[in-house]
């Protein structure tokens, strides 16, 4: 069974790889595998995402 210590850093871990991963999109100007992402989030996160002045 693993901790929750474990858990944390495990998981901490997979989102650090991500975010090198979505650098690396970036990077290629390759923004498919992020819109995947980004489309499982929901709708208020999106909207808190964003500056208060944003017009989307």
């Amino acid at each position: 069974m693993v901790s929750n210590i474990e858990y944390r850093s495990l998981r901490q871990r997979l989102i650090d790889a991500v975010l090198e991963q979505i650098r690396s999109d970036v990077e290629n100007g390759d923004f498919t595998a992020i819109e995947e992402l980004i489309k499982f989030l929901p709708t208020d996160t999106l909207i808190n995402f964003l500056p208060e002045n944003s017009n989307a």
